[in-house]
């Protein structure tokens, strides 16, 4: 995932101590996950160096924070498929104070709302997604203009039906759109593992299947 992000954005520079603490925190116990979690913990520290602290002297051109952030991204991925939420959580309210573009925005919001559900705070994931608490919802079901945005998805054509030239990051997050009611209701009900399924997939699976 490309976040396109301007050279001159400074920002996670400015938070290197936070990135550092983060990147390399990890599961208190050492197993071969654990140990493959680290190991990519280190890169991403050695990959912030490279960017942020291996300029010549004099050198007027910016770091790569576009490399920097798709890295943290990735990391994130990682955490979250070793089942580390709360490492996973950190980097994405990192980048969520930082990234000045839409689409990681929309990533770390995805992420961090797949990070509160299997925590089990699925009230949490709500205000993450929807920007409103179980306690307040009934009505409409708010808005993911967020989402849509982030990802340039056209929200007349979207309307028309599955974009053929997207890709399958893209196309999972039409379907994820179209179910918001479905995602909406479940995290309303506490049902974090149709949240988290629906989060990944895009899709709603009826309980019925």
């Amino acid at each position: 995932m490309k976040s396109n992000v301007s050279a001159a954005n400074g920002d996670i520079q400015d938070s290197s101590e936070s990135v550092e603490d983060v990147v390399l925190t990890g599961p208190s116990t050492m197993d071969d996950e654990s140990s493959t979690e680290l190991l990519l913990s280190k890169a991403a520290s050695c990959l912030y160096r490279a960017v942020f602290l291996s300029k010549p002297p004099n050198e007027v051109q910016a770091p790569d924070i576009e490399c920097y952030e798709d890295a943290l991204v990735s990391l994130i991925d990682t955490k979250i498929e070793m089942n580390d939420a709360v490492g996973a959580l950190d980097l994405c309210k990192l980048l969520l104070d930082d990234s000045k573009t839409d689409l990681t925005q929309a990533i770390c919001k995805l992420y961090a709302a797949e990070a509160y559900c299997i925590l089990g705070d699925s009230n949490e994931a709500c205000v993450m997604m929807f920007g409103a608490k179980q306690a307040d919802s009934g009505g409409e079901i708010p808005s993911l203009n967020w989402l849509a945005e982030g990802f340039g998805i056209d929200e007349n054509k979207r309307s028309e039906g599955m974009q053929e030239d997207h890709d399958s990051q893209t196309l999972k997050v039409e379907r994820l759109l179209k179910n918001k009611v479905f995602l909406y209701q479940a995290l309303h009900e506490g049902d974090v593992e149709a949240a988290v399924n629906m989060i990944r997939g895009g899709e709603h699976v009826s309980a019925d299947v």
